[in-house]
Order: structure tokens, then C-alpha cells, then sequence
């Protein structure tokens, strides 16, 4: 991700040369600090906080024009951007060049951002880079040697260095967009957030939902090709708010207390190119749809017995006994959660915002709601029911 530090909407002038020198660098930082508490402050910055106040005078004075490669790189998350940042700071050399001397193939996934068109342009590149090679070392050897063995062995050895080149190089990148899942896709979530929910404790649920759809859309090339994307945000209540998450890892992730929100991003088997595959893709979402509907028979039934339980898992593991079948084997969810809130006056409502896959105006995301409006001596209760395909 690219090295940004929000800032004050007033401030856009100052923001726009964060990017650009080391002074307004600083500035933008001290702007979004001052006012705000210390949870209001990016987790990331916080240990560093100190050392940007006492080293911003000098800088000023010193190098105030000084251009920083940190803002121009691309990073796995807030916390190596940071600690890039201040590694030049204090004079030290740039992630770019530390990490190009390490391992240049890392130094390529790392500044396309896991980006899968991006990294797959470069390994074509490179195969083509490759072929050209073993042709010039072909020409070198009828060059260099006229007997037939000495050439052989000189392409041999030419092809074999190659061979070994492309298979590493292809197993390297593969690997590395495969760990891109989740935290990359987390880490994009939450800049976004960041960037465009200046106020969490003051959000509605358009907000949200421009936050979710708009990160969609920049997962769709991150990590493993030929994946779609849904996303959930919810804004966390201050006090009387639960959240249960039940998925699989490798196709949901659950971020409990994320900057003042949960979220869950869910990725679906999907290649956009194939026609089959869209056929074959709204079949399941319209079978799962019909099995939220069945879902939503048990709850609306059953849950004014059981929404007194103690704890949000509890309730939902007495849930499951009355569906009687599993959720995520039986039904194929990839995964599902609840989210409870509860107050005695005036009743609570839950701030969500969800961003699903769509095929002919089938969403991949289930929503179901269940609501006890208490009495003079039981709190009022809001339960939202999320599945995802």
C-alpha cells in the first residue's frame, strides 16, 4: 500500500505535500494529531509518535525540502510503511534499496502491491528475457567453440541456469501472491477506512457501503487471480455490542476491533472470463439464498427463547442445534456471523455496510434480521445475521 497519513479535511493543501517533502511530511502528521485522544490515533504511529515531535524542529531547519522514496513505495501494511519512513529519516537507506539488494524478486511483488496483473506481466517479461538469453548463449557457443560436444555442454549449462532461473522465479511469485491472503486485503480495507471515515464514532451506513464497495473493487487483482470479493463493515457500539464469526480461513476473514470496527471479507472461486463459471457461480447463489430463507424460518421462530443467553456464541451455538444442520457443511457457507446490539431505551440499531458479489441481481451476501423490543425490566435487542456465499 502506498505510505499516506490522513489529515484534516481542511487540510488538503498540507496533505498533498505529505507526499512530496520531509517537512509537510511531519506537518500532516502533527495536524492529525493535535486534538485528538490516543485511540483516536492510527495503532501504527503510536510508538513513534515521540521521535516524529522531537526530530521535527531540526528537519525543518536542516533539510526542509528534502524528497522521501518511502511515499513513492508500496507496502505490505501501516507498520513497515512506518518504520521505512523513519528508517530514512534518521539517514538510513530506503526499503526500496535494502530490499532490491535482499531479494529482487520480493522487491517486484512488494512495489506491485501483490498486485496479480502487475506480477504476472512481470514473469512474462522475464520468460521472454529468458528465451532471448538462450538464444544469445546458442550464438556464443558456435562463436566460441567449434567442436559439436563443446558447444552442447556450453548450451547445457546455459539451459540449465535458465531452467532453474524460471522455475524459482515462477515458484517465488506464485507463493508470494498466495500469501498475499489476508493480510493484504485486510491492510487495503482498513487504509480505506482510514482514508475515508474521518469520524467512526459518527458514521452511517452509506458511508460504509461507499468504503466497502470501493475497496471490492481494489481487491479484484490482489493476491491469487480469478477470486470475488464480498465485504462486510460494521461499526462497533461503545458498550452492549457483540460480534460472532464462524468460516472457513481460506475463503473468509474475520478483523474484530479494527479501527472501531468489525469486518469480514469474504472471496469466492470466480474466473470472469469463463461463462460456464457464471452459470455455474448464480446456481450457487441461488441455492444458498433458498437456504437463508430456511435459516431465517428457525430464527424468527425460535430466537425470543433463546436471545436472553449470557453471551453472543452461546446463543448462536443454541441457534445451530435448533437449525439442526451445520451452517457451513451442510448449507456451504463459506462463512456467516451475528452481530448484537442491546439497550434498554431507545432500542439500538445496528450500523452496517456490505459490498456483496452480484450476478443478475443475486447478491452472495444474506442478510436476516431478528429484533426484541424488551419491556419495562428487558433491554430492547437488534441482531443482525450475515451469510456469505
Amino acid at each position: 500500500m502506498p505510505l499516506t497519513i490522513p489529515a484534516a479535511e481542511d487540510k488538503d493543501s498540507k496533505a498533498a505535500k505529505c507526499r512530496k517533502s520531509i517537512f509537510f511530511g511531519i506537518t500532516c502528521v502533527s495536524i492529525f494529531f493535535e486534538g485528538n485522544t490516543w485511540e483516536s490515533f492510527h495503532v501504527s504511529l503510536k510508538h513513534h509518535v515521540s521521535e516524529f515531535l522531537s526530530i521535527r524542529e531540526p528537519l525543518r531547519s536542516n533539510i526542509p525540502d528534502r524528497q522521501l522514496n518511502s511515499f513513492t513505495n508500496r507496502y505490505e501494511n501501516y507498520e513497515n510503511a512506518i518504520d521505512a519512513l523513519f528508517n530514512e529519516l534518521r539517514g538510513g537507506r530506503t526499503s526500496e534499496n535494502s530490499l532490491y539488494e535482499i531479494c529482487f524478486l520480493k522487491h517486484v511483488v512488494l512495489s506491485k502491491n501483490f498486485d496479480n496483473h502487475l506480477v504476472m506481466a512481470f514473469a512474462s517479461h522475464l520468460q521472454n528475457v529468458l528465451i532471448k538469453l538462450t538464444h544469445l548463449a546458442a550464438t556464443c557457443a558456435t562463436v566460441r567453440y567449434e567442436e559439436t560436444k563443446h558447444i552442447e555442454q556450453y548450451q547445457d549449462e546455459i539451459v540449465n541456469k535458465v531452467t532453474l532461473i524460471a522455475s524459482h522465479a515462477s515458484m517465488y511469485l506464485n507463493n508470494s501472491l498466495l500469501s498475499a491472503w489476508p493480510s493484504t486485503h485486510n491492510g487495503i480495507l482498513k487504509e480505506q477506512m482510514l482514508l475515508n471515515i474521518p469520524n467512526p464514532t459518527n458514521v452511517d451506513q452509506n458511508q460504509l457501503e461507499k468504503v466497502a464497495n470501493l475497496t471490492r473493487l481494489l481487491l479484484a487483482n490482489k493476491g491469487l487471480p480469478n477470486y470475488a470479493y464480498e465485504i462486510l463493515i460494521v461499526r462497533e457500539a461503545n458498550d452492549k455490542y457483540e460480534s460472532y464469526f464462524n468460516g472457513e480461513s481460506t475463503r473468509c476473514t474475520f478483523n474484530k476491533h479494527n479501527s472501531g470496527f468489525d469486518t469480514i471479507i469474504g472471496r469466492i472461486s470466480f474466473n470472469s472470463a469463463d461463462q460456464f463459471e457464471k452459470i455455474r457461480l448464480e446456481t450457487v447463489l441461488e441455492k444458498q439464498r433458498a437456504a437463508a430463507a430456511e435459516v431465517n424460518q428457525t430464527i424468527q421462530s425460535e430466537m425470543n427463547s433463546l436471545y436472553v443467553g449470557p453471551t453472543l456464541p452461546i446463543i448462536a451455538e443454541a441457534l445451530k442445534r435448533k437449525i439442526g444442520k451445520d451452517i457451513l457443511t451442510d448449507y456451504e457457507f463459506s462463512c456467516w456471523a451475528i452481530i448484537r446490539e442491546w439497550r434498554w431505551i431507545p432500542c439500538p440499531g445496528i450500523t452496517y455496510g456490505v459490498s456483496p458479489f452480484e450476478i443478475n441481481d443475486v447478491e452472495s451476501i444474506t442478510t436476516l434480521r431478528y429484533k426484541n423490543r424488551g419491556s419495562l425490566t428487558q433491554d430492547c435487542e437488534d441482531f443482525r445475521f450475515f451469510f456469505f456465499v
